[in-house]
């Protein structure tokens, strides 16, 4: 399977408007129209999550490192992105470490002590090292390739296109730099510590000016960013936050080469990521039952 990017992400972030085919005798319809009656489909769909629930963990998603095999490993679940759509895991996946410390320079990274790292993650830390943050995306996956007419500058005799397309996931460990790294804010941030008579105003202001308090256009800028998907350094604005992980690791003299890591074990703290709370989970937590 391959990766291709999703039309949704160009579409609804750019607030550029869905519209539907219009079906009559005698209208010729290509692969365009299509695609077009998917999209508007689909867009209403996850326009209607993404305001009626929000961003953030639905269901599992737990985050943890395995020792024997030295990889952060995520639990089977459902989570929703900034854009409104599934993100699902249905079998635990994983973060092979040493795969990904070896793929850095000793100069691309920011090393944290172990005071700093306490203070990042929330928890004693033992040792200092690298920090980064455990993001998971939508991605879709071209399947079951089939002949098909070339498209572009190339004539062919042997141009496939692909027949199916399966709603996907990807596991990013983004490499953090900043003194103080941010974590995902939510709309209802302005809600949090205020008084009873504050509150009702303060939920209904959140409402009136959730449209644009939302906006996924606007990329975190604390994050590094690059534009391929294929890259270390790509992130993808809409990916839902899951958890900050310390990697204990110090720095290699030779600043081209990797790290070394450290003997201490990487530390996880997934208690700050967004969540998204189903009906049985609010009546729990307000009544009880």
């Amino acid at each position: 399977m391959t990766t291709t990017l999703d039309t949704l992400d160009a579409k609804l972030d750019t607030r550029e408007d869905l519209d539907r085919v219009y079906y009559e005798t005698g209208i010729a319809l290509d692969k365009n129209s299509f695609r077009a009656d998917q999209d508007y489909h689909r867009g209403r769909l996850a326009r209607a999550l993404a305001f009626l629930s929000g961003a953030g963990t639905l269901s599992g998603l737990k985050v943890s490192w395995d020792q024997p095999t030295d990889e952060i490993k995520v639990s089977a679940g459902v989570a929703v992105d900034r854009v409104g759509r599934l993100v699902e895991i249905r079998q635990e996946a994983c973060i092979r470490l040493p795969r990904w410390v070896q793929g850095w320079k000793t100069s691309e990274l920011r090393f944290y002590t172990p005071a700093q790292a306490t203070t990042i993650l929330g928890a004693p830390a033992a040792a200092g090292g690298v920090i980064a943050d455990v993001y998971l995306r939508f991605a879709v996956c071209e399947r079951g390739f089939t002949p098909a007419f070339a498209t572009g500058p190339f004539d062919g005799l042997d141009a496939v296109a692909p027949s199916r397309l399966r709603d996907a996931y990807e596991l990013k460990l983004i490499a953090r730099a900043e003194d103080t790294p941010p974590l995902p804010q939510s709309r209802w941030s302005p809600l949090k510590g205020a008084t009873d008579p504050q509150r009702k105003q303060k939920l209904h202001d959140a409402i009136v000016d959730g449209h644009t308090a939302i906006d996924p256009t606007a990329p975190n800028p604390a994050l590094p960013t690059d534009s391929r998907p294929d890259s270390k350094l790509y992130f993808d604005p809409n990916a839902v936050f899951l958890a900050r992980v310390l990697v204990p690791a110090t720095a290699n003299a030779n600043a081209d080469l990797p790290p070394a890591r450290s003997n201490n074990p990487p530390l996880v703290a997934d208690g700050d990521r967004p969540f998204v709370y189903t009906t049985n989970a609010l009546a729990m937590l307000l009544w009880g039952i």
